[in-house]
């Protein structure tokens, strides 16, 4: 769908929206930088700080 000046236009998907909202990160430890999107989020968020320990 198009967008005009007021509204960008495009599609909503609920689904994928609500896990971006909800289950996404971003994690930094020194130079490193890590974006995570999923349901088991904070695990993973867990054991990319826990390469740094």
């Amino acid at each position: 769908m198009a967008g005009d000046g007021e509204n960008p236009g495009g599609a909503f998907y609920p689904g994928p929206t609500q896990l971006w909202l909800n289950n996404s990160r971003v994690v930094s430890n020194g130079n490193y930088v890590m974006l995570v999107c999923g349901e088991e989020c904070d695990q993973i968020v867990d054991d990319f700080n826990a390469l740094f320990e």
